[in-house]
């Protein structure tokens, strides 16, 4: 029981990084800053892909991946190589919250 716990709570830690990465990314003003929470959010997200006993399945850390460019075509981590950040929306990286919205129900109400 208590690694199962761990798991939910690490599980948990990751995907809330990975949504304030995407909070902070959308209200940025700089492209630095706006690359920077990016890119952070992109590997919490790609993390939270291995946790086979996880609330979001690989396939939904993949789609929520998608969203913002990753390559359809390669699950594996060489899917990043098509993702030009500079051209990422805050339209997709809302896309992005949502899947993980749909997997923690009640995140896009916290303020982080």
């Amino acid at each position: 029981a208590a690694v199962a716990d761990i798991k939910l709570y690490t599980e948990i830690g990751l995907a809330t990084a990975a949504y304030d990465y995407l909070n902070d990314a959308i209200a940025d003003v700089t492209d630095a800053d706006k690359i920077h929470h990016l890119s952070e959010a992109l590997a919490f997200i790609y993390a939270l892909s291995f946790n086979s006993d996880g609330r979001l399945s690989a396939t939904q850390a993949h789609a929520a991946l998608q969203t913002m460019g990753w390559d359809t075509n390669k699950p594996s981590l060489e899917g990043v190589y098509s993702i030009n950040l500079w051209e990422v929306t805050d339209a997709q990286m809302e896309s992005s919250k949502s899947i993980l919205n749909q997997a923690y129900p009640g995140f896009g109400e916290i303020q982080f």
